[in-house]
């Protein structure tokens, strides 16, 4: 996986869905505008700390932002499907 090419993205998607500037999320994050920005073109990534405080500021889950979940939603409840697979999961010997 190219984390870095999905981190810009999904932080981009998400700064854009949000109505956020990069000033507001550097500010939230406790960075710059200047690494926020370095972030979304590539230039450099994003480390784990700092990942953590941008899914916090943007109300999203870390997970979602490293392309490890399709849903951006954190501690989103399992779907019922989901539910099902766990259950019959627990049940197996």
């Amino acid at each position: 996986m190219d984390f870095e090419k999905i981190i810009k993205e999904n932080l981009r998607t998400v700064i854009r869905q949000r109505g956020v500037t990069q000033g507001w999320l550097a500010e939230k994050a406790d960075t710059t505008e200047a690494t926020v920005s370095r972030y979304l073109t590539g230039v450099h990534s994003p480390r784990i700390e700092l990942i953590a405080r941008m899914a916090r500021a943007l109300n999203v889950s870390v997970d979602y932002l490293l392309g490890l979940s399709e849903s951006s939603i954190p501690n989103q409840p399992p779907t019922p499907e989901m539910r099902a697979v766990i259950s019959s999961y627990s049940r197996a010997s």
